[in-house]
């Protein structure tokens, strides 16, 4: 199987292109399929995914803040239900409109079976690993959400409820320290942020002296580090210099 693009926008459409397996089982969807998180990481190319495998026969619900200048009019023009609104906020999500299937990002790829095409033969995968941010800051976290996604597939129903609720959490405040916002821009800072905030390092600084957060990245680091301390592992980070240095 090969995939060969040659700029962003070639990328963006074969992403957003739904197979003949998704196109089916979104038209046997009972109700709109609403995506939260849709400002976040693949959130808009998953709404577009998701608008070309309904084809007009149903709304698509796009959820998310939508800090990025310009994207919710993007989504609006391709289509979409675009709903502004703080997924970590529960006064915000309870005023969302009712939709029967609703997609999470970051955790619901770990528990969600993958349809794609291999010599031409649709088979079906799952994700064995991921997270890949999270083993940039956060690591025990990440390794005991990755055991949750693994109950999860087994059947565990409660390892399903918990990472469906941790999910918007986990894209708000990824968000915040990989600045997804400024695409990106600040997040080797954003990580080292962190790390400073843990004891691990004694500053934020880069190999570039000049790189540094974005504006107003700093604001919302601060605003996820209050709103999700059950993300983070400071009793662990604080626990590990002494046997990792031993």
């Amino acid at each position: 199987m090969g995939l060969h693009v040659r700029t962003v926008a070639e990328l963006e459409e074969r992403l957003a292109r739904p197979s003949a397996g998704l196109i089916e089982d979104m038209g046997g969807l009972d109700g709109d399929p609403m995506i939260l998180g849709a400002g976040a990481k693949l959130g808009p190319s998953l709404v577009r995914l998701a608008l070309n495998a309904v084809r007009g026969e149903r709304r698509v619900i796009a959820v998310s803040r939508f800090s990025e200048p310009g994207l919710a009019d993007s989504l609006r023009e391709a289509g979409a239900t675009v709903v502004p609104a703080d997924v970590a906020d529960e006064p915000a999500l309870a005023a969302l409109p009712d939709a029967a299937n609703v997609a999470f990002l970051i955790l619901a790829d770990l528990i969600t079976p993958h349809r794609v095409v291999v010599d031409g033969r649709e088979v079906e995968v799952e994700f064995v690993g991921g997270l890949l941010g999270q083993w940039a800051v956060w690591v025990r976290r990440a390794v005991e959400l990755l055991d949750e996604a693994r109950g999860a597939r087994a059947g565990d129903d409660g390892a399903v409820r918990r990472l469906l609720t941790l999910d918007g959490h986990l894209t708000d405040a990824n968000a915040a320290i990989f600045d997804v916002v400024h695409g990106f821009h600040g997040c080797i800072p954003g990580i080292h942020e962190v790390l400073r905030r843990q004891g691990l390092r004694a500053g934020r600084w880069c190999l570039d002296p000049a790189e540094d957060l974005s504006p107003g990245q700093l604001a919302e680091i601060d605003r996820i580090w209050a709103a999700y301390p059950w993300l983070r592992d400071d009793d662990f980070v604080a626990e590990g210099p002494s046997r990792w240095l031993s």
